[in-house]
């Protein structure tokens, strides 16, 4: 289960384990079902917008529910999180079963990058300046196991957002 809580604090996105997305209220009133299908939702920093993962796709909708668009991307997604400024996505994303990368889109679909590859858990800074994520290290194949060695980066994001992701790990 994953949540987000709007910026003021009165509600509280969630998906249930059935992979439905409630907003619960800080009232204590019901929660109510936004979406039957999605999980992992993100609100936007002005509280207005939802990002969330709907069968690999990454989708937006108002924060208050109905229709949902698809951001165009032929990738699986997940794990999306919103730019300060609530321009821009930024989400874990699969090409295959084995190699996930760091994306990023602009909330009207354009503009897709991939920022680092073999790396997930994506997190914009709070002055929206570094994505943190976790990188999947490349261990001997004498030393590897089922669960890869993971290490924290930050990408630095200038404005326009092209970081060379090998030249921007620091």
């Amino acid at each position: 289960m994953s949540s987000s809580v709007s910026p003021d604090g009165s509600h509280i996105y969630y998906n249930s384990e059935d992979s439905g997305i409630f907003i619960a209220y800080a009232d204590g009133e019901l929660p109510t079902l936004l979406t039957l299908d999605g999980i992992g939702p993100a609100v936007s920093p002005d509280g207005a917008m939802l990002a969330f993962t709907s069968r690999g796709e990454l989708r937006v909708m108002s924060a208050d529910g109905g229709r949902s668009r698809t951001l165009p991307q032929r990738l699986v997604a997940y794990d999306p999180s919103w730019s300060s400024d609530g321009t821009r996505i930024v989400f874990e994303a699969w090409r295959d079963h084995e190699n996930a990368s760091i994306y990023i889109i602009n909330v009207d679909g354009s503009g897709l990058q991939e920022l680092a590859a073999s790396a997930t858990s994506p997190s914009w800074s709070p002055d929206g300046s570094r994505i943190g994520g976790a990188w999947m290290k490349e261990l001997p194949s004498a030393q590897r196991t089922p669960f890869s060695e993971r290490v924290s980066v930050a990408l630095r994001c200038p404005g326009n957002v092209r970081p060379s992701p090998a030249a921007q790990l620091s």
